[in-house]
C-alpha cells in the first residue's frame, strides 16, 4: 500500500508493481530495525 492525495486529502492505494512492493518492504524493515517501537526511551 502506498498513501496518496487528491484534493487535500490522503488515501491509501494498492502497489502494482512488485519490484516497487518489494522495495518499499525493505526500507520499511530497515527503519523498524533502526527504531524499535519497544525500546526503551533513555
Amino acid at each position: 500500500m502506498k498513501i496518496e492525495e487528491e484534493n487535500g486529502e490522503q488515501f491509501l492505494v494498492g502497489v502494482e508493481k512488485p519490484d516497487l512492493s518489494e522495495s518499499i518492504l525493505d526500507a520499511y524493515q530497515i527503519a523498524v530495525e533502526a527504531n524499535p517501537a519497544d525500546q526503551p526511551k533513555e
